[in-house]
């Protein structure tokens, strides 16, 4: 399975904030380095030109994205397995930083 969820924070940017092309991650798991990319990894391209794409696209077929929507526009790196009891922290060059904690199992 690829992904399960997604994870929204608090702090948010404008479009004119972030280099979209170049917007690097590093990708840790309890405390270990599992990868690292760059948001231009997306479609070979700035994801921001995907969207477009995408938008133009819908129209193409009768539809439309609207305010508000959520778009995910795919990851820049192999997502490692996370489990319970497992932390993960991912690093964005100007975005921030995201932390995980994945609560235990029960048995």
């Amino acid at each position: 399975m690829f992904h399960i969820g997604v994870l929204f924070g608090d702090t948010r940017v404008s479009a004119d904030e972030a280099d979209w092309a170049d917007e690097r991650v590093t990708v840790e798991v309890n405390g270990e380095a599992t990868g690292e990319g760059l948001t231009s990894y997306v479609m070979g391209r700035d994801p921001i030109a995907g969207v477009v794409w995408l938008a133009n696209e819908l129209i193409a077929y009768g539809y439309h994205l609207e305010a508000g929507d959520v778009v995910i526009t795919g990851t820049v790196v192999t997502p490692p397995p996370v489990g319970p009891g497992d932390s993960a922290r991912l690093v964005f060059s100007t975005l921030g930083t995201v932390d995980l904690m994945v609560a235990g199992g029960t048995e």
